[in-house]
């Protein structure tokens, strides 16, 4: 077997390890050994066509299969909520909604798709509406974000409902609101941090992955709650 052989194997099994991993109650050594073992030992009775057809199908099921686990892995961990959407009392920039919003336990909500406008800053974006905060979680500064585009199917659909704790560090698999460009607000997965970059990623394997500078403002905030879309309150 080649070195290119055995790399492809490697991430197969552990692509497959990681989506036992999701249940908690079963032993991760004992399942990646066996399937590491069961995948050497069909290999090892195949012909060398078979072998081809064989890192094939496992390419395809890698690119099929990557994205739902890590999907399936950040919705264990992070399930839809019910939202209570509401008009926002007082119209206002940004910047002084999200203090009003929080002393009623509230989050300013925006339009990914508008947010930060030709020749506007985000911080004076109008906000007209709030959503409720869950009261789990404590005070804090946060953004009500609507998501658009499919970049982060199937985790998340153009129109979902995120909320978004503003200044957080991320760590690995974190879901954040990047400032990609001057006036391009993004949410991706963490798929890497260095000391001077953070590597993000869509959910969708149509996308690429790219590479932001680790600097103050980059990372806007952290994705903690997701929601079922629900019509504005009365």
């Amino acid at each position: 077997m080649s070195a290119d052989d055995e790399r492809r194997l490697e991430r197969l099994w552990r692509l497959v390890g990681r989506e036992l991993e999701l249940d908690q109650a079963h032993d991760e050594r004992a399942s990646k050994q066996f399937l590491k073992w069961l995948a050497t030992e069909a290999r090892s009775n195949q012909t060398s066509a078979e072998r081809e057809a064989t890192e094939s199908a496992a390419e395809e099921f890698a690119m099929r299969m990557g994205p739902r686990i890590k999907a399936l892995r950040i919705d264990r961990r992070m399930p839809r909520q019910a939202l209570d959407r509401r008009p926002a009392p007082t119209v206002c920039g940004l910047g002084d909604a999200i203090g009003l919003a929080s002393i009623n336990h509230c989050a300013p909500l925006l339009d990914m798709s508008v947010a930060a406008g030709a020749g506007r800053a985000l911080w004076d974006e109008p906000c007209e509406e709030w959503i409720q905060v869950p009261l789990s979680l404590p005070e804090n500064r946060y953004l009500g974000l609507k998501v658009t585009g499919k970049s982060m199917e199937p985790l998340l659909e153009s129109d979902d409902i995120i909320l978004v704790k503003l200044d957080a560090v991320p760590t690995e698999d974190d879901l954040v609101v990047a400032q990609r460009a001057e006036n391009e607000y993004v949410v991706k997965r963490v798929a890497g941090i260095s000391d001077s970059s953070i590597e993000l990623e869509s959910l969708n394997p149509s996308y690429e992955r790219f590479l932001l500078p680790r600097r103050k403002g980059v990372i806007l905030g952290i994705v903690i709650a997701r929601f079922h879309r629900s019509p504005v309150s009365t």
